[in-house]
C-alpha cells in the first residue's frame, strides 16, 4: 500500500468514528429532551418533531429518535416543538416554574459527547 492509500484509509476510519460519536450524541441529547417533557394529555410530548418546520403540525406519537435520522457531521438537524405552550413548559410563567427540558439537556452536551467517544 502506498502512503496516500494508507492515509486515505486512516482518514476514513477517523471520519466514521467522528460521525458515530456525533450521531449517538445527538440521539442522546434529543431523547433526553423528549423524555423530560411533562405529560398530561400527551400533546406536548407528541409535539416534538425532527427535521424542518412543518407549519404547526404535531406528531401522532411520541417520537423515537434514531441515528438514521441524524446527518453526518456538518449537516443540520432540528428538534422542535410546535405546540403553542411548549415555551411556557420550558421557561415557566409568573405562576408556574419551567421544566427546562431543552436547557437541561443542552447543558449536558459536553458530558454526552464524552460518554460517546470511541
Amino acid at each position: 500500500m502506498t502512503f496516500a492509500t494508507e492515509l486515505s484509509a486512516a482518514v476514513k476510519v477517523a471520519n466514521d468514528a467522528l460521525n458515530t460519536t456525533w450521531k449517538k450524541s445527538v440521539v442522546q441529547l434529543f431523547t433526553g429532551t423528549v423524555q423530560m417533557t411533562p405529560v398530561d394529555t400527551s400533546t406536548l410530548i407528541k409535539g416534538w418533531l425532527i427535521g424542518q418546520a412543518n407549519g404547526g403540525d404535531t406528531g401522532s406519537a411520541i417520537p423515537r429518535i434514531t441515528t438514521q435520522q441524524i446527518p453526518d457531521v456538518g449537516g443540520t438537524v432540528l428538534l422542535y416543538n410546535n405546540v403553542p405552550y411548549a415555551i411556557y413548559q420550558e421557561e415557566g410563567t409568573s405562576k408556574m416554574k419551567g421544566v427546562g427540558m431543552v436547557a437541561t439537556n443542552v447543558n449536558r452536551w459536553p458530558a454526552i459527547i464524552r460518554s460517546n467517544r470511541l
